[in-house]
């Protein structure tokens, strides 16, 4: 249980939040509704507790953990969505730049006897088994489905996230 009692946050001569008292039971889930500038993500920010309270208390359980998602997102200038839903699949990324770099080593070799060129031809069905596991093959039309159904276009999808407000960046 994370009990919160006499809460008190004041910027300047504003009082963000007087006397909030607040109870969040095991398995309770709760929503915070309120304008812009209410107090809602300090709130957020003192359950989770990456802030304090200028008044009042804060319980939490020993071993209590908390997940807490940011409102504010910092993302590369001039990556489009497409580049940053692609990150999902940088594993698979690296599996297909590491079987670009074999079918380069081998398509120079000439020593198709040795140990060494058989340990690369497994080499390589080794890292196409994992591409394939990965989902490597379809990661492109994976990522454009999933951003469709989020409710981006076409258009959208190699627009710079800087152009996207907050809610469409989060």
């Amino acid at each position: 249980m994370i009990a919160l009692s006499d809460i008190f946050v004041k910027y300047g001569d504003r009082e963000l939040l007087s006397k909030v008292n607040l109870t969040i039971k095991e398995k309770d889930k709760i929503g915070l509704v309120g304008r812009n500038g209410a107090g809602k993500s300090t709130m957020l920010k003192i359950i989770a507790g990456t802030i304090s309270p200028h008044g009042g208390n804060v319980s939490r359980p020993n071993g209590t953990t908390l997940g807490f998602l940011h409102q504010e997102l910092s993302l590369p200038s001039g990556s489009t969505v497409m580049d940053e839903t692609m990150k999902a699949f940088e594993e698979a990324q690296k599996v297909e730049k590491l079987i670009e770099t074999i079918n380069e080593d081998l398509s120079t070799s000439t020593d198709y006897e040795t140990q060494r060129y058989m340990n690369l031809i497994q080499d390589l069905s080794d890292a196409n088994d994992r591409f394939t596991a990965l989902g490597g093959l379809t990661m492109e039309a994976d990522v454009q489905k999933i951003l469709t159904g989020l409710g981006f276009k076409e258009t959208d999808m190699h627009r710079p996230t800087d152009e996207f407000s907050g809610g469409w960046k989060m």
